[in-house]
């Protein structure tokens, strides 16, 4: 499966053993491989493989996927859906006091969004590289 870690965190059993919780796209699962934790960090788009056990669900393999700019790279369709509308509303405000004809502010603001979209899902924004010149 493949999905974006929304938030982890660390638990411990009534024995006191620990382990992670891992909450991707809004579903909880339990990490007990410490070394498979490692490297994964919130926001990151992930492919992983799970069980389940009883009430629980268990990863049983997790991979951080590589950054490909011409993908979602890992947003679901409501992320990505959200991710458009909010660069929408960013470029139609700015643009809101421009006097040209309707059709060419159109244009404009849809040119504007789709910078928007390119540059948050970019890997300046992702990986802390420089921005792309």
């Amino acid at each position: 499966m493949r999905g974006t870690i929304e938030k982890i965190w660390e638990n411990k059993t009534k024995n006191g053993q620990k382990y992670q919780v891992v909450s991707i796209d809004g579903r909880k699962y339990s990490l007990w491989d410490a070394k498979a934790s490692e490297g994964l960090a919130e926001g990151a788009a992930v492919e992983y493989k799970w069980r389940q056990s009883g009430n629980y669900r268990h990863i049983t393999d997790i991979e951080p996927v590589p950054y490909k700019p011409d993908e979602s790279n890992g947003l679901g369709l409501r992320d990505q859906r959200i991710l458009k509308m909010s660069c929408l509303k960013s470029a139609s405000a700015i643009l809101a006091s421009l006097d040209v004809p309707a059709e060419e502010k159109i244009d404009m603001t849809l040119s504007t969004a789709r910078k928007f979209e390119k540059y948050i899902t970019g890997p300046c924004c992702d990986y802390g590289q420089d921005e792309p010149e």
